[in-house]
């Protein structure tokens, strides 16, 4: 190699630092002839909880453990609940009460008000209208079949089932509402975007 080509480099590396952004700006540009469109998306994935209070008494984790142990408590009884109506058809005098509990909590059921289920207390109603949410109709031949693939699984493959979606999602509304009791609120971050627009823009 001679002097001449090793005076080359630096300049074919300056060439090369300034023209490539410029020609990658003009690509870009090439790429959305209308422009591009920036705005801010919720970053549900990197969201975290924080406590509203100035001096709260325990700490975020503390009260997050306590949350999540609180939630998954309640998960495990759902469970048992559904595999005992599932298998037997009958609910032990434990886990009526916690059904009849269930039934008119809103974390369950979905209600607003606990006036909207029926107010008969005796045990073939909360067995028979927990039947029906684990249906979600009248039809006997649903429960059997929520019941079938939610007996065959082991407790790990049960979270796919429909009644594990069901307990599920009873175990994230316990956690938020927990949560929300201890003063702690949800953060969720925004992120940036830009895309190009289309002609309709």
């Amino acid at each position: 190699m001679n002097k001449n080509s090793l005076k080359a480099f630096p300049m074919l590396r300056i060439m090369m630092l300034t023209c490539v952004p410029m020609f990658l700006l003009g690509c870009a540009n090439a790429l959305c002839p209308f422009g591009t469109f920036e705005g801010t998306v919720p970053d549900f994935k990197n969201s975290y909880w924080r406590s509203t209070e100035k001096h709260p008494a325990k700490s975020d984790e503390q009260v997050q453990q306590e949350c999540t142990h609180a939630a998954n408590t309640e998960e495990q009884r759902l469970s048992q609940v559904y595999l005992q109506l599932c298998k037997t058809g009958h609910l032990t005098a434990e886990n009526q009460r916690f059904a009849q509990e269930l039934l008119v909590n809103p974390l369950y059921s979905g209600l607003q008000s606990a006036k909207a289920v029926p107010q008969d207390k005796s045990v073939n109603s909360i067995e028979a209208q927990l039947k029906r949410s684990i249906s979600g109709s009248d039809n006997s031949k649903y429960l059997k079949e929520n019941c079938g693939y939610y007996i065959e699984k082991n407790a790990a493959e049960r979270t796919s089932t429909l009644l594990g979606l069901k307990a599920g999602n009873y175990k994230n509304e316990v956690f938020k509402q927990c949560m929300k009791e201890n003063h702690m609120s949800l953060i969720v971050p925004q992120t940036e975007f830009s895309q190009c627009k289309s002609i309709g823009w």
